[in-house]
C-alpha cells in the first residue's frame, strides 16, 4: 500500500486491512473498494484529518466511487459492514492524496 500512496491507520488489533483506495477515472474522484462480503451493506465514511468522520455512502456494492473531492487534499476512508441492524467495527482506514 505504501507504493500506491496509501497508508493505513490502526483502529484495533482485530481489524484486518481489507480496504483500498485508488484514483477514479474522472478528476477529483476516488474508488474505494472493500473485500466483498455476501449479504452485507457497506457503510463508507471519509475524513480529512483521520479524526472527524462523516458518513458519505451506504451501498450494497463493495466498490464505491467518491466524486467531487478537493484537489491537493489527503482523504481518509473507512468502511463498516451492516447486516440487518448489526454493524461491525470500522476496518483500518486508508488514505489517498487527491491531485
Amino acid at each position: 500500500t505504501a507504493a500506491a500512496g496509501l497508508s493505513k491507520k490502526q483502529t484495533g488489533s482485530k481489524n484486518i486491512q481489507k480496504l483500498s483506495a485508488k484514483p477514479g477515472s474522472s478528476p477529483q474522484s476516488v474508488i474505494v473498494r472493500r473485500k466483498r462480503e455476501r449479504g452485507h451493506v457497506y457503510v463508507l465514511e471519509q475524513s480529512i484529518d483521520s479524526e472527524n468522520w462523516v458518513r458519505i455512502a451506504t451501498s450494497t456494492r463493495s466498490k464505491i466511487l467518491v466524486e467531487n473531492l478537493f484537489p491537493e487534499t489527503k482523504y481518509w476512508f473507512r468502511v463498516a459492514l451492516l447486516k440487518g441492524v448489526t454493524q461491525t467495527d470500522f476496518c483500518d482506514a486508508v488514505s489517498i492524496f487527491v491531485i
